[in-house]
């Protein structure tokens, strides 16, 4: 997801009054100190229906003509001195979806640390038995089963899909190798076994993709792409250059963009090895363009070697590495 999920921009209006913004609260306010600490635990989002448990509805709407609170959605506003974050935004749209709404599909993905790409929509999954109106950046999905080991919180309060359930959400709008990639990084990073993402399969009533995906499940192998890695490390080593970080998160707030292969992070360069055995199992395989775009918001740049660099070309390939770090330095 990009470093603003669906694509807004948020304009703050002028504060036509000089007292200060009621949610910028002190200890010896009740009423403020109650509705700070509301604002802080959802990095500074709140909604109407939390304002009106501790405000009447004429102070909220004085506030918002004044300029004191800004809008981020219907329903939902920040305080005008809040600093609006990535995080922010993924509280709102929960306060906006309302009742038993969870972060879904990519979105999920994304804060459990999955590499599936990023997207300019902020995915939301809704209990069956609401409606709830569409809105520009946000992509609804209603859902019947939404419920126990499916669903958790984060620390940062905001409630997500599990890893299994966000797996095969996964399913409905992602294409291959995308998914398979997707898959095969949260089996690499532990977050879920094959067993258990079978045994969720198994349950989850897609029996028209059932037999495919199992099929695909016997296929991944996150261990296949340590040996490459491994070769790109010791060409390295032999040549003298300063070693990478392996593995490297790049995040946007609560937000996974891209786990890059290697990464010099003072220098905000990543290197990405393409042609694993696991890899060369599908035509042509590409990283998403919106993950490369998301990561150059983020002033990262992204270089790529073959397993033919590697393997045929080392000694030009660690002259390039050197010539790369130079160049960001």
């Amino acid at each position: 997801m990009s470093p603003n999920p669906g694509g807004h921009s948020y304009s703050r209006p002028a504060i036509h009054r000089a007292r200060r913004c009621p949610l910028q609260a002190s200890d010896s306010d009740r009423v403020d100190a109650d509705l700070a600490r509301i604002v802080k635990q959802q990095a500074g989002a709140v909604s109407r229906r939390q304002l009106l448990q501790h405000l009447g509805a004429s102070t909220i709407d004085r506030w918002v003509a004044d300029g004191q609170l800004v809008r981020l959605r219907p329903g939902t506003y920040a305080p005008a001195t809040a600093a609006i974050s990535t995080a922010t935004r993924l509280h709102a749209a929960l306060l906006y979806a309302g009742r038993g709404a969870h972060l879904s599909h990519t979105t999920a993905a994304q804060v459990h640390g999955i590499d599936a790409g990023d997207g300019a929509s902020i995915h939301i999954a809704v209990p069956a038995d609401r409606t709830v109106a569409a809105q520009p950046g946000l992509t609804l999905h209603r859902s019947a089963t939404l419920a126990g080991s499916q669903v958790h919180e984060t620390k940062g309060r905001l409630r997500v899909t599990s890893v299994a359930r966000t797996l095969i959400d996964l399913v409905d709008v992602t294409a291959r190798p995308s998914l398979d990639l997707a898959w095969s990084d949260a089996l690499r990073s532990k977050l879920v076994t094959i067993d258990y993402l079978s045994e969720q399969l198994r349950s989850s009533g897609r029996r028209r993709r059932l037999a495919a995906l199992r099929g695909m499940l016997t296929e991944l192998d996150p261990a296949l792409e340590s040996v490459l890695e491994a070769e790109f490390s010791a060409v390295l080593r032999s040549s003298r250059v300063p070693p990478p970080t392996p593995q490297h998160e790049i995040w946007d707030g609560p937000l996974l963009i891209a786990r890059v292969d290697f990464a010099y992070v003072d220098r905000r360069l990543a290197i990405e090895i393409d042609g694993y055995e696991f890899h060369s199992r599908y035509d042509r395989f590409q990283r998403d363009r919106e993950r490369r775009r998301a990561l150059k918001k983020l002033r990262w740049d992204v270089v790529e070697f073959t397993a033919h660099d590697v393997r045929a070309r080392p000694g030009e390939t660690a002259r390039n590495v050197m010539e790369l770090l130079a160049i960001a330095a």
